[in-house]
């Protein structure tokens, strides 16, 4: 079984086409799965559009929290409370194309961690040149210092649970520098990865979530890894 875990944020206009797309390609599969929207308590109402759409299809579970506190506050929320073997990140405005779904799913026979790259033959991004600078650069210092992966800033990802249940979320940062520092956490307990290609494409409706604090985040987990390195 897979769970698919996606945090909300004012995302009505994308989360009931993602949830229905997601799920034919799931079931298109004959694929056990279940998907874990965590909302925000958006103000736009994504958890009332989750709602309706839980009561015809049952594998779709909402989990609501009480203020906006971060992408990694989310996953650490979720991922414990996920019921699948496969455990899949997915951002919620189409940037993460669920075509590539299956891929994920094969590709985790073959590793512990499977990463949507970007970065490597077969993958591209088509958002804007804005939004590429500083992921470019934080991927290129984050191999520097000994990242697993070429496109570490990637959300687009699967786990599988045995190798969630040895990491310590508790100590992990609320923003999105999770997923950079998640991947140095499994590095060290011996996990073993895999990038498959994909397309990164551009957000279909609503507003980008990342911000200067996210950056920040990923200049936070780099000079522990520098620390750690020296120490």
């Amino acid at each position: 079984m897979i769970s698919i875990i996606i945090p909300t944020y004012n995302e009505k206009d994308n989360i009931g086409t993602l949830l229905g797309d997601v799920s034919h390609v799931l079931e298109n599969r004959n694929q056990k799965y279940e998907i874990v929207v965590v909302d925000d308590s958006s103000p736009d109402g994504t958890a009332d559009v989750v709602s309706k759409i839980i009561k015809k299809n049952k594998n779709i579970r909402l989990l609501v929290r009480d203020k906006k506190e971060g992408l990694g506050a989310a996953y650490k929320f979720a991922i414990p409370k996920a019921k699948g073997d496969l455990i899949l990140e997915m951002d919620a405005d189409f940037s993460h194309n669920p075509k590539y779904l299956p891929d994920f799913i094969d590709a985790s026979k073959n590793a512990d961690i499977v990463i949507g790259s970007r970065k490597i033959a077969g993958g591209k991004r088509k958002d804007s040149l804005k939004r590429r600078i500083f992921p470019a650069i934080g991927s290129f210092l984050f191999r520097v210092v000994g990242c697993p992966v070429k496109d570490p800033t990637s959300g687009y990802r699967l786990y599988k649970k045995e190798i969630t249940e040895k990491i310590d979320f508790e100590n992990l940062p609320d923003d999105y520098s999770f997923q950079v520092a998640v991947l140095f956490e499994a590095k060290a307990l011996g996990a073993s990865f895999l990038e498959i290609p994909i397309d990164f494409e551009k957000r279909m409706s609503g507003q980008t979530k990342y911000t200067n604090r996210d950056l920040f985040g990923n200049i936070r987990v780099l000079w522990s890894v520098l620390f750690r390195r020296k120490h």
